[in-house]
């Protein structure tokens, strides 16, 4: 373990909170219960160290993360409102809820109406 944290230290400015899908897969990795050997977890590390070592990692702050959900959630807010959404539907995309086999939901449906949104 202690060769690959050395492998890693020359890059460390460039992974610190990066968000993008490389680095984001070793954070999930991780935290993957399931990964008990920590297989997951090693071939995410891998992965990344080679894309780095290669020079094609390409950093994603999270101001840059942050500014392409707004643009994303401005884009479902147009389309939505263009098709004639209710307003209860539209309030649900400014929360951030996304529309899965015909309803809303976040997850697991925290902040939601009662009477659900149509």
């Amino acid at each position: 373990m202690a060769e690959v944290r050395a492998d890693f230290a020359p890059y460390r400015d460039e992974i610190r909170d990066c968000t993008c899908l490389l680095c984001g897969e070793v954070a999930c990795a991780l935290s993957d219960v399931r990964d008990f050997g920590g297989r997951r977890h090693l071939a995410a590390c891998v992965a990344l160290l080679g894309a780095l070592m290669a020079g094609e990692h390409v950093r994603r702050s999270y101001a840059e993360m942050a500014a392409e959900a707004r643009e994303a959630k401005a884009v479902r807010l147009a389309e939505a409102e263009a098709a004639g959404a209710s307003p209860a539907t539209l309030a649900a995309i400014e929360r951030g809820y996304a529309k899965y086999a015909g309803f809303m939901v976040d997850g697991i449906g925290a902040g939601m109406t009662p009477g659900g949104v149509r």
